[in-house]
C-alpha cells in the first residue's frame, strides 16, 4: 500500500503543534524552530520544562511551553518555582508576573 504525503509548510506544522495538548520532541523542535537534537540536549541539561511520560512516550504540554517562552525561557529548576508560584496564585498556568519572578529568584519584592 502506498502512502500519500502532502507537503506541509513550516507554519502549518507549527499551527498543528499549537493545536495539540501535548507534543513530542520533534514537534517541540518545530515549535521552537530548533533541531530535535537540541531539544533533547536541552532536556538532558535541564534547560526546558520537564516532559511528561505516558508509558514509553515523552511529551511536553503545549500550554506550559507557551508560558515558559513568555517567561523568557528560564532553566528547569527556576521554571518549576515560577510555575508553582503561578499555579498557586490562580490555579492556571500563565506567564508569571515580574513580582513572582523576583520572589522565585530570591530578590526581595
Amino acid at each position: 500500500m502506498q502512502e500519500y504525503c502532502s507537503p506541509v509548510s513550516k507554519e502549518a506544522s507549527r499551527a498543528a503543534a499549537i493545536d495539540a495538548l501535548m507534543i513530542d520532541a520533534e514537534r517541540l523542535a518545530q515549535l521552537l524552530d530548533v533541531s530535535v537534537s537540541l531539544v533533547r540536549k536541552m532536556d538532558r541539561s535541564g534547560k526546558i520544562p520537564a516532559p511528561l511520560k505516558l508509558g514509553s512516550c515523552v511529551r511536553w504540554r503545549v500550554d506550559e511551553i507557551a508560558a515558559w517562552v513568555r517567561a523568557d525561557c528560564p532553566d528547569r529548576q527556576r521554571w518549576a518555582k515560577m510555575r508553582e508560584a503561578a499555579l498557586g496564585a490562580g490555579g492556571r498556568l500563565v506567564a508569571p508576573s515580574s513580582t513572582m519572578q523576583r520572589q522565585c529568584s530570591g530578590v526581595a519584592a
